[in-house]
């Protein structure tokens, strides 16, 4: 016997989403691999392959993520790191966000104080912007929860190198990382969070 199974979205009994499948076959929010979850962008304004999927004892938790574009000009978007399933609060992070361009002198943002709820790609504000990247969350002892960060993006969209470079301070360990904007959410990325 052959058939199709035809399925926009798979629930739990309790009618929560817990999967869905946009017009490519892609499963979205989360496909786990072992030490590893997948997930594609939705048009939200946040979006995670797995926003609570990360166990606790994991000293380093990476993202890599490729073709990350949002909608609206004049939004600012950037990674972003989740405790106990919901994002980072306002306060969390410390660092400071670069770029340059093609033979051009570095431009800094001092992010340090600025209360931020997700790493903001400051002046990058056209939805031409399309970013990749490895950013690698790494904490020095399992009983804190101060994560460093150093990393590079790339932008496919214009000739740029981008960067992060501080901390986040939270309450406990991370549990996901995802993407976020201010408005108009996202029109394309792809991501893999894994950690050791």
């Amino acid at each position: 016997m052959t058939g199709i199974l035809k399925v926009d979205q798979i629930q739990n009994n309790t009618g929560t989403s817990a999967l869905t499948i946009n017009s490519s076959g892609e499963i979205s929010p989360q496909q786990t691999t072992g030490n590893s979850v997948y997930g594609v962008y939705n048009s939200n304004n946040t979006w995670t392959p797995g926003a609570n999927v990360v166990p606790s004892w994991a000293m380093d938790v990476t993202m890599v993520f490729t073709e990350v574009s949002h909608v609206t000009q004049g939004q600012e978007p950037g990674p972003q790191v989740y405790v106990g399933g919901s994002p980072a609060p306002t306060g969390s992070y410390n660092y400071i966000w670069y770029y340059s361009s093609n033979g051009g002198s570095s431009t800094l943002h001092d992010r340090r104080t600025s209360g931020d709820t997700w790493l903001i790609a400051k002046d990058f504000t056209n939805p031409n912007n399309i970013f990749g990247g490895k950013a690698t969350f790494s904490r020095t002892n399992s009983s804190s929860f101060i994560y460093h960060f150093d990393f590079h993006m790339s932008n496919k969209g214009y000739a740029y190198e981008h960067g992060y470079v501080g901390t986040v301070n939270l309450s406990g360990p991370i549990t996901g990382l995802g993407w976020a904007v201010g408005s108009g959410g996202f029109k394309s990325g792809s991501a893999r969070v894994y950690w050791s």
